[in-house]
């Protein structure tokens, strides 16, 4: 019986949340399924780019905040 994988699969495979039995059968399927393949290193770009976001607020919202806590007497510590 060959199984069939979804992106979900994919996605678990690429955060490591398969079992042993799991990763062997998705490597074999990877070398032998163009579309998989192709889908999976799509879904490899994308966490590299989503690793690549900077998490924060804006300097435009840090100095709104700043400009309000001046305007009010509220000493902000950075």
């Amino acid at each position: 019986m060959i199984k069939t994988f979804t992106r979900n699969d994919l996605v678990r495979y690429l955060y490591q949340e398969t079992t042993i039995e799991e990763n062997h059968l998705i490597k074999q399927a990877l070398l032998t399924n163009d579309r998989l393949n192709e889908e999976y290193f799509e879904l490899v770009k994308c966490k590299s780019e989503m690793e690549e976001v900077e998490e924060g607020p804006s300097s435009r919202c840090v100095n709104k905040v700043m400009d309000i806590a001046k305007n009010t007497h509220i000493k902000a510590k950075l």
